[in-house]
């Protein structure tokens, strides 16, 4: 069994949810991933919107979005909702008949990517949890060896 959780984390605006659409999503496709995606809420406040479901997912409602308390992550409750989530979607793709294999699981820098590394494959069944960092490089000067 190749079942997979990937935990994308990171702090707000370093840009996790446009590396997922735009890289990580079309890179999964591409080596026929069946992906369902955990978001966190879209909060207002923070400067996000709900959007479209991406095209590369297993199937349109392969996506869910994860309750947070006010605090725009979903560290607040990562055995609560985010495994009960993972059981929906799960349970989706059953019925769909789509055999899903890579959960894609999107934290904020405040949540202990190890916590959902473990609670969210156990969840899922799955073997192996990878954790993607993304962070912002941004060059002042060449550097000089």
């Amino acid at each position: 069994d190749d079942r997979c959780v990937i935990v994308v984390t990171g702090p707000i605006g370093y840009g996790k949810s446009r590396f997922i659409r735009r890289h990580l999503l079309p890179a999964l496709h591409k080596q026929q991933r069946k992906v369902a995606l955990l978001e966190h809420r879209f909060s207002s406040e923070f400067g996000q919107h709900a959007r479209q479901p991406p095209k590369e997912l297993a199937f349109k409602e392969a996506t869910a979005n994860v309750f947070d308390f006010g605090g725009g992550c979903v560290c607040c409750s990562p055995r609560g909702d985010v495994e009960r989530r993972t059981r929906e979607l799960m349970a989706a793709a059953i019925k769909k008949k789509v055999p899903l294999d890579t959960i894609v699981l999107e934290t904020t820098g405040v949540a202990d990517p190890l916590v959902f590394a473990e609670c969210c494959p156990r969840a899922f069944n799955a073997r192996k949890a990878l954790v993607v960092c993304v962070c912002l490089a941004k060059e002042t000067a060449p550097c000089e060896a």
